[in-house]
This record gives C-alpha cells, sequence and structure tokens, in this order.
C-alpha cells in the first residue's frame, strides 16, 4: 500500500491490489488524453478567433438579426438591439475567444468553472449563431447542423470527462 497523506484522523492508503495499477494508469491517461484533446480544439477555435474575426462577427451580426426578428414575432424580445451587437461584434467575438482559451486553460488544470464557462459558450453559439430555424438555405442549414453537433459532441466530452471522476482511494479509520 502506498502511503498518500494524513487529513484530521483519516489516512488515505491507495491500495494497488484493489484496483489494479495497470488499471490505474489507462484510467488517468484516458481521463488526461480526452480532456487534452477537447481543450486543444477549444483553443484553437479561441486563437482563430483572434487571428481572423471578420467571418465570425459577420455571421454574428447577421445570426443575431435573424434570431431578434424570429423572437420578435412572438411575445420574447431581446435585450439588446441587433444594431449594439453589430457595432460591438468585434469586441463580443474578441471576448469569446478569451472566454474559450480561458475555459480550455481551467479545464486542463481540472477546474470545474472552466467546464461549464465552455458549455455555456456553446449553448450560446447553438442557440444565437446556429440555430437551424434560422436557416433557409440547404447549404447553410448542414454546415450548422454539422456546428451544433460538433458543439454538443465538445460539451458531452466534458461533462463525461468529469462524470467519469471517483474517488480510487481507500478511507481508513486509525
Amino acid at each position: 500500500m502506498l502511503y498518500l497523506g494524513l487529513k484530521a484522523k483519516y489516512t488515505y492508503y491507495l491500495d494497488w491490489n484493489s484496483i489494479g495499477f495497470e488499471n490505474f494508469i489507462n484510467m488517468a491517461f484516458r481521463q488526461v488524453f480526452g480532456r487534452c484533446l477537447l481543450v486543444t480544439v477549444c483553443i484553437v477555435f479561441g486563437i482563430n478567433k483572434f487571428v481572423n474575426s471578420a467571418p465570425f462577427e459577420r455571421k454574428l451580426t447577421e445570426s443575431y438579426t435573424r434570431i431578434h426578428g424570429k423572437l420578435s414575432e412572438t411575445s420574447f424580445i431581446l435585450p439588446l438591439d441587433p444594431s449594439i451587437v453589430a457595432s460591438y461584434s468585434y469586441e463580443l467575438i474578441i471576448l469569446t475567444g478569451f472566454l474559450l482559451i480561458l475555459g480550455s486553460t481551467l479545464v486542463i488544470f481540472n477546474f470545474k468553472l472552466g467546464k461549464w464557462i465552455i458549455s455555456l459558450l456553446f449553448l450560446a453559439f447553438n442557440i444565437f449563431i446556429h440555430n437551424p430555424v434560422l436557416f433557409v438555405n440547404r447549404g447553410d442549414l448542414i454546415i450548422n447542423i454539422h456546428m451544433i453537433l460538433l458543439n454538443f459532441v465538445i460539451v458531452a466530452g466534458l461533462l463525461i470527462s468529469y462524470s467519469n471522476k471517483k474517488e480510487k482511494n481507500k478511507l481508513k479509520d486509525d
């Protein structure tokens, strides 16, 4: 058994025989490797927003104007006018890139706040930018459905990576 530390009156021991050393190493490697792959995708998305923000600005302005028009037909009104979003689209895209990189960095260091930042960003992307209701052209519809699925896979991967974390240490009484 390997002594891991003393906390109050309990001592944590890692029993290699109960979990199997090979299984422990494989589980830790797969979890860290999967999390790093997801984070790499998010970091690339974030850096891309800094390098080439013009297409993202145009897409944000067009999509927000469309969704504002669709929702104004109902009784639901969005708090921001499309002209305000259009005038601050560059800043919103830069903020989005910063939040993607920040959330990815927090996920690498295993903070749950990073998972929530990325999950909420991708949820907002799906609602305001990639919403299939906004597109009538079949090509645009297929591209945006593909992006929705990609966003859901990233969020699901983040949620699964955090849901599989169970404490494998045995708690023994002194």
